[in-house]
């Protein structure tokens, strides 16, 4: 689950990319097909796509979320 704006989503589809990468924690470093690449402790997180927890709607994840958009703090 991840929480945008408010609003909770279900990671539906999603790979871990294990390299180093120099940048914050949750931070989205690139939208690419839809495709969100989030940076994380380990590697990159690919989330595909989400559904909305509220309204049950799939969708991808490219729409809802914004490159160097920062998940949490």
């Amino acid at each position: 689950m991840i929480k945008i704006k408010d609003r909770l989503y279900e990671v539906v589809n999603h790979t871990i990319i294990d390299m180093k990468y120099e940048m914050h924690n949750g931070r989205v470093i690139n939208i690419e097909n839809n495709e969100a690449y989030i940076k994380i402790q380990d590697g990159i997180l690919v989330i595909k796509d989400l559904i909305d927890f509220d309204t049950k709607e799939k969708l991808s994840a490219g729409t809802i979320l914004k490159m160097g958009q920062r998940l949490w703090k």
